[in-house]
């Protein structure tokens, strides 16, 4: 009886301090989860957004792209290419609401708009911006 108390104790022990490395585990300050990131192309089905925080001073976009064969990757996408800027100025415009993660998979790119075509002046009249600006009235 007494040996059983004994391993009874020491199996409580054992467990306690299987709990205790998970606590230290997932509370101390880690590294990056991404210790290089890269352009990514493809279909995207999901990402994940890791902000600053100790251990790790920038902040970082793992996505999950569909490969041709239908299979899923994670993949560390660069937060300084213009996909990934898209992505992380849509995820903060939704507020980082989960529900509406897709709309910003599928943002289209912020296109600029042409540059305007500079206007001629019509034959035979002068443009004298003077004259706007005064209001004066041209003869």
């Amino acid at each position: 009886a007494m040996a059983l108390k004994w391993r009874c104790a020491g199996l409580t022990f054992v467990v306690a301090l299987a709990y205790m490395d998970l606590y230290r585990a997932a509370f101390t300050p880690g590294r990056c989860a991404c210790p290089r990131t890269q352009a990514v192309k493809g279909r995207l089905s999901d990402f994940q957004v890791f902000p600053k925080r100790p251990g790790c001073d920038r902040e970082e976009l793992v996505v999950t792209r569909i490969n041709p064969d239908h299979s899923t990757q994670l993949l560390c996408m660069s937060t300084e290419g213009v996909r990934g800027k898209r992505i992380l100025s849509c995820w903060e415009s939704i507020n980082r609401n989960e529900s509406r993660k897709l709309e910003c998979l599928h943002a289209q790119p912020i296109r600029k708009p042409p540059p305007p075509t500079p206007t001629t002046p019509v034959r035979g009249e002068r443009y004298i911006p003077e004259a706007d600006e005064m209001n004066y009235e041209l003869c």
